[in-house]
């Protein structure tokens, strides 16, 4: 862990009020609460061959993650890091997302074209949405009704109903969708599409495209912030971040980082965005400042990652080394 100033919320800044004159005594003003962010490998956990995907339940117990050459995701108990199960899957799984409720697990199957789903209680897959072309990645509603899919193969995004596993819906984007987010309230959708260095955004009420904005040089992935007014986009041609404000599409800052950037989330609190990169270091955002705090070594191409909820804690995909690292 590591120790970084606190930065004034605005608020306090009003009518020229700085922090120091708030609540002085004799003895001067004190010094800011310092803030802490994992910077850390605690732990590494071998798995299957080649990670891909990772995802974390809502209550944080356990990480799933897409090992694609064996084709099967694994399943790590996280109070102790250790491998519970393994499920077998279709071919090349990559993407995975699960309900909020932590029941079901759909696993983008790029090299069988299809969705899997996956019983977590019977460890098994019960479903199949077929007929999809090469899909990478996934995210769900924040309600859990609907599950939306990049479709690499035909430049689209899916839009299954979690109900009965129906694929309700397809909306074209740009070329070579590879990351998605929905927005905190479930009405927006931002797609990363890598071949047409552009953010597509979807209005989820009625499946349509309304913006596209173009950001860096092939764009891999999108993260909203909690509250949902921003979205940065991690860009892997440009290797910087992109911020965007999501009240009118447009982008409010360009953030240098230094590294080819991959999937993105943020830590819990919304202050750190923690980014897979491509050069064995995971890239850290102090999204208050605005400014790359951290880049910390890992093992060989981790490009997926995923934050634990409700801790302070990250787990890395190193594809090229079978492994997962853990970051406190």
């Amino acid at each position: 862990m590591v120790l970084i100033g606190l930065r004034v919320p605005p608020a306090l800044l009003a009518g020229c009020i700085a922090i120091a004159g708030c609540g002085s005594d004799s003895t001067g003003p004190s010094a800011p609460e310092p803030v802490t962010y994992p910077d850390s490998v605690v732990d590494v956990i071998p798995v299957q061959d080649v990670p891909q995907g990772i995802c974390l339940l809502a209550s944080g117990e356990y990480a799933y993650v897409s090992c694609s050459y064996d084709n099967v995701v694994c399943c790590i108990r996280t109070s102790d890091n250790m491998i519970l199960d393994q499920i077998e899957v279709a071919g090349i799984p990559m993407g995975l997302a699960a309900l909020p409720g932590g029941d079901y697990l759909y696993v983008a199957c790029f090299g069988d074209n299809s969705v899997l789903v996956v019983d977590l209680e019977l460890g098994q897959a019960v479903d199949v949405v077929p007929f999809v072309s090469q899909p990478v990645e996934l995210v769900v509603s924040p309600d859990g009704d609907y599950v939306y899919v990049c479709f690499w193969g035909s430049d689209q995004v899916g839009v299954i109903r979690t109900a009965d596993n129906v694929l309700e819906d397809v909306v074209d984007v740009g070329e070579g969708p590879v990351g998605l987010d929905i927005s905190p309230d479930g009405s927006l959708l931002y797609v990363a599409c890598e071949g047409s260095d552009g953010i597509w955004q979807i209005d989820t009420s009625t499946n349509t495209v309304f913006h596209v904005t173009y950001v860096g040089l092939e764009p891999c992935d999108v993260a909203f912030s909690p509250l949902g007014a921003h979205a940065y986009v991690t860009n892997r041609g440009s290797r910087d971040l992109y911020v965007m404000d999501t009240g009118n599409g447009h982008v409010e800052e360009v953030i240098e980082a230094g590294y080819p950037l991959y999937e993105a989330e943020f830590l819990q609190g919304g202050r750190f965005l923690y980014a897979g990169t491509s050069e064995g270091v995971v890239v850290v955002l102090d999204t208050w400042e605005h400014e790359v705090v951290a880049a910390v070594a890992v093992d060989s191409w981790p490009v997926s990652l995923a934050t634990m909820p409700g801790a302070d804690r990250v787990y890395v995909c190193n594809t090229y080394e079978n492994t997962v690292s853990v970051i406190e």
